[in-house]
């Protein structure tokens, strides 16, 4: 959760700024913004279709794959689009965001708690939040001066290795609480 939240958070903070240099309205980006949370709302609704028929761990690790794609494919938009055409782009690609952070939130956040005795999951659950909460802060912070140092280019494709990096501490962390690849806790 670390993990991947910091990497979240270096593309996300630095995502509208890069949007605004490279030609997309103010309003363009608030579209873009809206559609993401809309679908990813919307997703959460489905959680249990999805998880009960491919299981929460597949799920969880196969949304940490599809996003870091996602954050490669939004690292070459910066080489290949600018104006209209990348807010096009980045509309779609956020809407795939939207749609995998909700399945990989639900998906580990049920792993958790149902890997877990119920004396256990109050304390697990607030560690998990302040581990998610302190990689929004890091990733935040850094993505910044990654930004200004580094470029829009390269602190996106820093956030989608994050991301794979994630994939693999997650299935570990998973294997070694016992729980089996595509199977539910249920």
């Amino acid at each position: 959760t670390f993990i991947f939240m910091i990497g979240s958070a270096l593309l996300n903070t630095s995502y509208t700024p890069f949007l605004a240099v490279n030609g997309v309205l103010d309003n363009q980006v608030f579209a873009l913004q809206l559609v993401n949370s809309v679908i990813q709302t919307a997703v959460y609704r489905w959680m249990g279709i999805f998880t009960s028929r491919f299981g929460e761990i597949r799920v969880g690790s196969y949304a940490v794959v599809v996003r870091s794609v996602v954050y490669a494919l939004i690292a070459a938009s910066g080489v290949l689009f600018q104006g209209f055409p990348l807010f096009l782009f980045s509309t779609v690609m956020f809407a795939l965001i939207g749609v995998v952070f909700a399945l990989w939130n639900a998906s580990t956040s049920g792993l958790l708690l149902n890997s877990l005795g119920p004396a256990r999951q109050g304390g697990m659950l607030g560690g998990y939040s302040a581990l998610s909460s302190l990689g929004l802060v890091v990733g935040s912070f850094f993505s910044g001066y990654a930004s200004f140092y580094l470029g829009y280019v390269a602190t996106f494709i820093v956030a989608a290795v994050l991301l794979i990096v994630s994939f693999f501490v997650l299935e570990a962390a998973f294997r070694g609480l016992g729980v089996v690849p595509g199977r539910t806790t249920r």
